[in-house]
């Protein structure tokens, strides 16, 4: 357990960072036996809110097309049509890959995560909090590395090169399975917080300004399109010969 000791007042650089979760996930290691058909329903019923989804942006789009004069919100948003679209085409696509590996896996792996709240500390402050243990938990390593890579992207605008090196040294650390990169793209991919933030706007449902409103989707959107990008070039094993 010596990768989970408190690193409070040590600095740490992200390549240390993602070193040491990759060991500390390598380190903690388990497997269990799965249900396989239990992970595949959940995959369906994820396949289907997210069909809610598009459904949803659908009416979105055609209320804003029938106004005569559109808000920059709504006109940006018409903008983007054709990204979320191919969005959900591949997410769907990734849904259906994770599925087909699943079915060919009979073990799932286990890691001592650190959790969203410690990943943000470690990200911004470069070291952990002090009983930082607190927010540990048991889970698949690519909850993290999901939260490591969405959260730093989102709020400091990584490159591909940044995200790609970053990425290559947790993997030296931990490597992932096939199964596990296809189920890191879904995490990536998921369009929740972009779909939330056009429903925000169109129900009136928040009290943000117009400019935030723009701001908020502007960035939800570049980071959708950036992980379909980055996604489609890193998450395939090279031995891999699925298309």
């Amino acid at each position: 357990m010596d990768n989970y000791k408190n690193t409070y007042g040590e600095q740490l650089t992200l390549s240390d960072i993602f070193r040491n979760i990759g060991y500390a996930h390598s380190g903690t290691l388990q497997t269990i036996s799965i249900d396989k058909e239990k992970i595949q329903d959940d995959f369906v019923q994820y396949h289907e809110k997210c069909v809610q989804f598009r459904e949803r942006f659908d009416q979105y789009i055609d209320e804003f097309e029938q106004k005569r004069y559109m808000s920059p919100v709504e006109l940006l948003v018409c903008t983007h049509y054709r990204d979320i679209d191919y969005l959900f085409n591949e997410l769907f696509t990734r849904i259906e890959q994770f599925n087909s590996e699943v079915s060919q896996v009979n073990m799932w792996k286990y890691s001592r995560c650190y959790g969203h709240k410690n990943i943000k500390h470690l990200l911004v402050k470069r070291h952990l909090y002090k009983n930082s243990h607190e927010h540990f938990f048991q889970g698949n390593a690519v909850m993290d590395v999901a939260a490591m890579i969405m959260y730093h992207t989102k709020l400091f605008d990584w490159q591909d090169t940044e995200l790609t090196e970053y990425f290559s040294v947790y993997l030296k650390a931990n490597q992932l399975e096939q199964v596990e990169l296809y189920l890191l793209g879904i995490y990536l991919l998921d369009p929740t917080e972009y779909i939330q933030a056009v429903e925000d706007y169109a129900t009136q449902a928040s009290n943000r300004t117009m400019i935030e409103h723009v701001l908020t989707i502007k960035r939800n959107h570049r980071y959708l399109l950036q992980m379909l990008s980055w996604s489609s070039k890193n998450l395939i094993l090279e031995n891999d010969d699925t298309d």
